[in-house]
C-alpha cells in the first residue's frame, strides 16, 4: 500500500528559524546548509518563510524516496501551510466546534512571547516544550518606609518561618507604583504584572541596598534583608523568604552570611527538627555552587508536600497536611490582604524567535473547551476502546485526559490557516493538526475531481460527515468509509500530553462514533551513540545523509530494530556495519542458490530443524510485527533467522529446495525492515514483489518440540567436545561418543510414569547411585526420542565440522547418561 503524503509546516518554527537567519545566527545558517541548503536558498529562506517549506517538502521527499518510505510520492502531496484547500478544511473544523460550544473566547493566563505578541504553544517553543503556568503566592512584607517587598513562593505555607529575605545586589530593582500601595520588584517582573491585568501607575529606580529590612505580615517581627546569588530576578518578582529549615538553598546560603536562627514548621517521617540541613548533610553539600543543591531541594519539597504535617508554629493550621493546607493558606491570607498571585511559567520557555517567554493573562483569547465535562466522556469513551501500545501508557493518557484545560488555539503570527470567525488570529499548530488524517483521504482528489474553490462547508459535511447529498463529492465520501477510522497512529511520547490528547478530542467532538480512532502506538527518541541529539555535540545527521553513507535498508534497519514501546531507539554505526554484514551475507547465498551451487535432494535432520526454527521465527515474527514490538520482530525476522540459515550451511545442508522455501520466507519476514533486499532476494525466484505478498503463515505441520530438543542436544555435543578440546590442546583425529545403558533411559521413562525404581529394581545400590546423578527428572520431559537415531543422523555433520573421524560406541558405558554420553578425543 502506498499512502497519502502530507507536511506539517504551520506555526511559528519556521518563522522564527527565518528570523534568526536575518539576524545572522550561525548556528541556524549551518542548521539548513547541514540539510542541503545553499547560500542562494538561504537568501531565499529570508524573503519569505514558504521558501523553507518549499525546500523542506522537497528534501523529505528525496530522503522519501531513498529510505524506501511507502508514501505516494507521484500523487499531490499537501502542506498544512499554504494550501488553500486544507485551510478550508480547517476553517470547517473550527466553525462546526464553535457551533459546538468548543471554541470559546475568555480571559486565561497564556504563556506568551512579547515579541511576536500571541501565545506560544509547545511546537512554538525553541526550549520549554511542556511548561505551563503556574500560580505564585505573593505574601507582601512591608518595609519602614511603608514599601510592599512582594515575596513570591509556590509555599506559603513556610511563611510562618521566615527567618530574612533574599534579593540579588547584581540584578537591578524597581519601585512600582500601584493603585494603592508601591512595591519593590526586580525591573525584569514589571512587563509581567502589565500583561497580567496590574494596573501600574509608575515605575522608579530604587536602590535594594538600602532597604535594609522589612516586616513579617504573620508575627509583625523584623527581619533582615539579604543578598544572595541564586535569586533569579527573571522568577516571580526577583525577592524570596528565607526559610533555612526546609528549603536547602536558603540552609546554605543562611550559614555563608551566619544567620543562626531556623524555625521548623513541617513534620515529616524520616527527617528531625531541620530537614534541610539533614538533606544537604546526607548529599554532602557543603557551598552554594553544588548542583546537588537543586536534587536535595527537589527531595526534601516532594516529602514535605506528599508526607509533611504543619506543626504549631503555623497558628490555627497546625495539624493540616501540606498537600491540603495550600488552598486554605492562601484562601486566609488574600482575606487578611497579606497575599497577591502572579502566573510564572514552570520553568524556562524560549519562543522560537529566540525570545524568553512569560504568563499573560489574555482576554478575548480564543480557547479550545477541553475543559468540558461532557467532551471529556466521549475522549474517556474513546480511550476505553483503544489499542495503546505500549498499554502501561494507557495510564498516561487517562491521566491527560483528566487535568487537561482549556487550551489557546491561536496566535497572532506564524504560517498556517485564519481563523474564519475572527482573521486576526492564525490557528495554532497543534490545534490544527488534530485530524488531518481524515483530509489524507481525499488530498490526491484535489486539483482533479476536485476544485479547491468547490470546497466549502457543505461539501466537507457530506464528504466526512455523511450530511446531505452531493454527487460531485461521492467519490470522496467513498474514500472517507474506505480509510477511516484511523487503526493506528504513531508519534512521539512527548506529544501524548497535547498533540495526541488533541488527536482524541476532536475526532470524538466532529466524527460519529464508527470513525473514532482505533489505536495510538507512542515511541521514543533516537538517540546517536548513546547520547541525545545536539548540534552543539556535532551528532546531528540528516537522515538523507544517514541513508546515502549506509543505505536505505541498513539505515531503516537500525533504526527499526534499535527499540521498542517506550524506549529511545540508539543509532550506532557498529549497528549498521553488522546488519549489513548479515544482509550481505544472505544475498550472496542467494547469488549462489540461483546459480545452483547447492545440489542436494536430502531431507534430513538439519533440514527439519532448518525448517522448523525458520517457521519459529515466522510464528514469533508475526506476533511481534502485529504488537509493534519492532525490536523484537527484528530479532526473529531476521537475526534469528539468518543465524538459522548459516547454521544450516556450516552443517553442510545443501538442499536447494529447502533453502529455496526457507529463504523466500526470510524475504518476506524481512520486507517491512529492508525492501530492497527482501526484493532483490524475492526476484531471484520470482515475478512480481515481494511487497505485494502475504507475511509467510506458520505451519502447525512444521512445529516439533523434540525436533527442538534434539537440535540443542545436538549443540550441546557440540559445545562438550569444543570444551574438551580447548582444556587437552590437541587436534582431534578421533572422537567416540559412548552412549549410556538401555536400562537407565527405562529408568528415566519409569521416573517420569511415577514409579519407585529402586524398590523396584534388584541392583539397588547402582539404581541408587545413578538417580543421584539425575538432578532434576522433570528436565527429561519430553525425552521419549532415540538418541542414538539423532547421532546416526547428525554423525556425518559432526565429522565435517571437527574434521577427523567420529565414532559411536556400540558398547554403552557405565560413566554416561542419558541424553549425556561419554566423550573420547584422541
Amino acid at each position: 500500500v502506498f499512502f497519502r503524503q502530507g507536511f506539517h509546516a504551520t506555526g511559528e518554527p519556521i518563522v522564527g528559524s527565518v528570523e534568526r537567519l536575518k539576524n545572522g545566527d550561525n548556528i541556524q545558517i549551518e542548521t539548513y546548509k547541514l540539510f542541503g541548503a545553499t547560500d542562494e536558498d538561504i537568501e531565499k529562506f529570508k524573503e519569505d518563510p514558504y521558501n523553507v517549506v518549499i525546500k523542506s517538502v522537497e528534501w523529505w521527499k528525496q530522503a522519501f524516496k531513498k529510505g524506501g518510505v511507502s508514501a505516494d510520492l507521484k500523487a499531490r502531496t499537501f502542506i498544512t501551510a499554504g494550501d488553500e484547500s486544507f485551510s478550508k478544511f480547517i476553517e470547517w473544523q473550527f466553525r462546526k466546534l464553535k457551533q459546538k460550544g468548543l471554541v470559546i473566547q475568555g480571559t486565561h493566563p497564556v504563556v506568551w512571547c512579547p515579541h511576536d505578541e500571541s501565545p506560544t504553544g509547545d511546537h512554538d517553543r525553541y526550549k520549554g516544550e511542556g511548561e505551563s503556568p503556574v500560580k505564585y503566592i505573593l505574601i507582601k512584607f512591608k518595609t519602614k518606609e511603608g514599601y510592599v517587598l512582594p515575596a513570591g513562593t509556590l509555599r506559603p505555607e513556610t511563611a510562618f518561618g521566615v527567618t530574612n529575605m533574599w534579593v540579588n545586589y547584581d540584578r537591578e530593582y524597581v519601585l512600582m507604583e500601584l493603585e494603592n500601595e508601591k512595591w519593590v520588584v526586580s525591573k525584569k517582573s514589571v512587563q509581567k504584572f502589565r500583561d497580567q491585568l496590574f494596573k501600574i501607575k509608575g515605575v522608579m529606580e530604587v536602590d535594594i541596598k538600602k532597604i535594609g529590612s522589612c516586616i513579617s505580615p504573620l508575627n509583625g517581627r523584623e527581619v533582615k534583608i539579604l543578598h544572595a546569588g541564586f535569586v533569579d530576578d527573571d522568577n516571580a518578582t526577583g525577592v524570596v523568604m528565607s526559610v533555612p529549615a526546609h528549603a536547602p538553598y536558603d540552609y546554605i546560603w543562611c550559614k555563608k552570611q551566619g544567620v543562626k536562627e531556623h524555625v521548623t514548621l513541617i513534620q515529616t517521617r524520616g527527617y528531625g527538627e531541620y530537614p534541610a540541613k539533614e538533606e544537604c548533610e546526607k548529599l554532602g553539600i557543603e557551598n552554594e555552587n553544588d548542583e546537588k543543591l537543586e536534587e536535595a531541594t527537589r527531595n526534601l519539597y516532594k516529602k514535605e508536600y506528599h508526607e509533611g504535617v504543619l506543626n504549631q508554629n503555623c497558628g490555627v493550621f497546625r495539624g493540616l497536611k501540606v498537600s491540603e493546607a495550600k488552598e486554605k493558606i492562601v484562601e486566609e491570607f488574600e482575606k487578611q490582604g497579606i497575599a497577591s498571585e502572579l502566573y510564572e511559567t514552570t520553568g524556562k520557555v524560549i519562543c522560537r524567535c529566540m525570545t524568553p517567554c512569560h504568563v499573560k493573562i489574555l482576554e478575548n483569547q480564543w480557547f479550545l473547551k477541553y475543559s468540558d465535562e461532557e467532551w471529556k466522556d466521549k475522549a474517556r469513551k474513546c480511550l476505553k476502546g483503544m489499542l495503546i501500545e505500549p498499554f502501561e501508557e494507557i495510564n498516561h493518557f487517562e491521566k491527560v485526559i483528566e487535568w487537561v484545560d482549556d487550551k489557546a488555539c491561536a496566535r497572532r503570527r506564524g504560517l498556517g490557516t485564519l481563523l474564519p470567525f475572527d482573521k486576526t488570529w492564525v490557528v495554532e499548530s497543534l490545534s490544527d493538526s488534530t485530524i488531518y488524517m481524515a483530509f489524507y483521504t481525499i488530498s490526491d482528489m484535489i486539483g482533479g475531481d476536485i476544485k479547491a474553490d468547490e470546497l466549502n462547508d457543505e461539501a466537507f459535511d457530506y464528504i466526512f460527515l455523511g450530511i446531505g447529498e452531493k454527487v460531485k463529492f461521492k467519490k470522496a465520501r467513498e474514500s472517507f468509509e474506505k480509510w477511516y477510522p484511523v487503526d493506528m497512529r504513531m508519534s512521539g511520547k512527548d506529544l501524548v500530553a497535547n498533540h495526541l490528547i488533541f488527536y482524541i478530542f476532536n475526532h470524538v467532538a466532529l466524527f460519529s462514533e464508527d470513525y473514532w480512532p482505533k489505536g495510538i502506538a507512542v515511541n521514543g527518541f533516537v538517540n546517536v551513540e548513546g547520547e541525545k541529539m545536539s548540534k552543539s555535540k556535532g551528532n546531528v545527521y540528516p537522515l538523507i545523509s544517514i541513508i546515502e553513507k549506509f543505505g536505505a535498508d541498513v539505515t531503516r534497519m537500525n533504526l527499526i530494530g534499535a527499540a521498542e514501546k517506550l524506549d529511545d531507539p540508539d543509532w550506532r554505526e557498529d549497528d549498521a556495519k553488522t546488519f549489513a554484514h548479515y544482509l550481505s551475507f544472505l544475498l550472496e547465498v542467494t547469488k549462489k542458490l540461483k546459480q545452483n551451487n547447492f545440489k542436494g535432494e536430502k531431507y534430513s535432520f538439519k533440514e527439519r530443524t532448518f525448517e522448523e526454527k525458520i517457521n519459529e521465527n515466522v510464528r514469533q515474527a508475526r506476533n511481534a510485527f502485529e504488537r509493534l514490538r519492532f525490536r523484537t520482530a527484528t530479532f526473529y525476522a531476521f537475526f534469528n533467522s539468518i543465524a538459522a540459515l548459516k547454521k544450516y550451511l556450516e552443517r553442510q545442508g545443501d538442499n536447494a529446495m529447502v533453502l529455496r522455501r526457507n529463504i523466500e520466507k526470510i524475504a518476506l519476514m524481512i520486507n517491512p525492515l529492508a525492501p530492497h533486499v527482501s526484493e532483490e532476494v524475492w526476484s531471484a525466484f520470482n515475478s512480481g514483489f515481494s511487497s505485494l505478498e502475504m507475511f509467510p503463515a506458520y505451519d502447525e505441520s512444521l512445529a516439533n518440540p523434540r525436533l527442538e530438543m534434539q537440535e540443542k542436544y545436538i549443540e550441546g555435543l557440540e559445545n562438550d567436545i569444543r570444551k574438551i578440546i580447548s582444556i587437552i590442546q590437541i587436534t582431534p583425529v578421533k572422537i567416540t561418543i559412548t552412549l549410556a545403558e538401555d536400562w537407565k533411559y527405562k529408568a528415566i521413562k519409569d521416573m517420569l510414569m511415577g514409579k519407585n525404581v529402586i524398590k523396584e529394581n534388584e541392583n539397588k545400590i547402582e539404581m541408587t547411585a545413578f538417580i543421584k546423578k539425575i538432578k532434576n527428572i522433570h528436565a527429561y520431559e519430553g525425552y521419549d526420542w532415540s538418541e542414538k537415531e539423532v547421532l546416526d543422523e547428525n554423525i556425518e555433520m559432526l565429522k565435517k565440522k571437527f574434521n577427523c573421524e567420529v565414532e559411536i560406541n556400540n558398547n554403552p558405558n557405565e560413566k554416561s547418561l542419558p541424553y549425556k554420553p561419554a566423550i573420547k578425543i584422541e
